[in-house]
């Protein structure tokens, strides 16, 4: 009798003993690691899974997070070292998402499009006059602006800007003689993008030397006699088309249209609901 008594007292603690464990253990964080450690003894802390943790404290592997917040967290918790990452894969990876947001927040089409939009589709030059006083010649020029030209030069920040115009000269000398000839500029500007801490892109332009920008003048019908009295042509356009590259960008719209407010971009995505699907 006593001796089923006991087998019926084994039995029932078993039984017992297989209810907790398929019970959630409502236990707090320090009990839960305890019984972990407990459970998996000797093993190494940084093999050990989730679901190795869910099945000690019995509960669904979504269960372990009420106690944890990752694999990390049980690990280091077991008694893992903490996983750092080296301070130089930090800065690489800074300056890998800096440099790829950049590319993407301004790349060369960008830069393009904003220095077409500037420059407009023609530029006009004159009336000025050429060659000595005693010439009296007077020459006047309307250049149309062709396909904008933007390379990177170095990295995703820094590009070189080609604008080509093609030229239509109109000289006058005294009041009968004219002539009209054509003739090619090409003004390269250099670009940098620089970000600031206000979350702005700022498209900072170096204006070319004088000597840095080609004309090419066709002189095919052209007269010794008349190029003399018209002189250097070529110097006059370099002179006269880097003062209208420099009135554009330095206006009011060409300061504006070089700043580019990405926290305003950002705040706008939010309103219109483009961030989130």
């Amino acid at each position: 009798m006593s001796e089923g008594y006991a087998l019926s007292v084994h039995d029932c603690t078993l039984n017992n003993v297989a209810v907790q464990r398929t019970r959630p253990l409502k236990r707090d964080r320090s009990a839960a690691v305890e019984a972990v450690r407990a459970r998996l003894g000797a093993r190494d802390p940084a093999t050990v899974r989730m679901r190795d943790v869910a099945r000690v404290l019995g509960v669904p592997v979504t269960g372990v997070y009420k106690y944890f917040d990752s694999i990390d967290d049980v690990r280091t918790a077991l008694g893992a070292p903490v996983r750092v990452a080296p301070l130089a894969s930090k800065v690489d990876a800074a300056q890998a998402f800096s440099e790829t947001f950049i590319a993407r927040a301004a790349g060369p089409e960008h830069i393009k499009q904003v220095v077409a939009e500037l420059l407009g589709d023609t530029l006009e030059i004159g009336p000025m006059p050429v060659g000595p006083k005693s010439a009296r010649a007077v020459a006047s020029a309307i250049g149309k602006i062709g396909d904008i030209d933007v390379r990177r030069t170095g990295g995703p920040s820094s590009m070189m800007v080609t604008v080509p115009v093609a030229v239509d000269v109109d000289v006058r000398v005294g009041r009968n003689y004219r002539r009209k000839f054509s003739a090619t500029v090409s003004m390269p500007v250099k670009v940098d993008i620089a970000p600031t801490a206000n979350l702005q892109l700022k498209v900072e332009t170096k204006k070319p030397r004088r000597t840095d920008i080609a004309v090419s003048v066709d002189v095919y019908g052209l007269s010794l006699k008349l190029m003399r009295r018209i002189g250097r042509v070529d110097e006059l356009l370099r002179t006269h088309s880097l003062d209208y590259l420099d009135k554009v960008l330095n206006s009011p719209e060409g300061r504006a249209a070089t700043t580019i407010d990405l926290g305003r971009v950002i705040d706008e995505a939010w309103k219109r609901g483009l961030v989130l699907p």
